[in-house]
């Protein structure tokens, strides 16, 4: 999985995976899109102590700070924590279930969705033929993402 192997600060799109995704089944559909999209996958103190993403990979306080084009959070609640380490990213994009969860207040777009069908769909969205065959993907542009999310 490249999604695990660059470098957190240097990535122009970060999917960061919160508890919001339930259960470590749900990660790997993470672990699917952001190879299909081409960005590095984070993670949310919770999520690394639930031992879901590698410590190194944490954004916030006690991670990495980061300032990609697109952050992507996926069931990531947003404490302060964890924000500080995410919030000069250029686009924020949140999606999660509960209207109230701190990161809508900081996010350019708010999906307030379940994380997995908004998964299935972008991989779907840039995935020519079998969204689960590597060889049928079309890796998407930063602009092609934000129309995605923008529509």
């Amino acid at each position: 999985m490249t999604c695990m192997t660059g470098d957190l600060q240097a990535a122009e799109v970060i999917l960061c995976c919160g508890r919001g995704l339930q259960n470590k089944r749900n990660l790997n559909l993470a672990f699917r899109v952001a190879d299909c999209i081409q960005a590095q996958i984070a993670g949310t103190r919770a999520a690394v102590d639930l031992g879901w993403i590698p410590a190194n990979r944490e954004i916030g306080l006690s991670g990495a700070p980061v300032e990609p084009q697109i952050y992507i959070g996926c069931g990531v609640s947003g404490t302060n924590f964890h924000t500080m380490g995410m919030k000069h990213a250029k686009k924020i994009i949140a999606i999660n279930t509960d209207p109230l969860a701190p990161i809508f207040q900081i996010a350019d777009i708010r999906i307030e969705e379940d994380v997995c069908k908004v998964l299935f769909a972008l991989m779907h969205t840039f995935s020519e033929k079998n969204p689960l065959q590597p060889s049928s993907i079309h890796h998407p542009s930063v602009d092609e993402l934000l129309a995605f999310f923008d529509r």
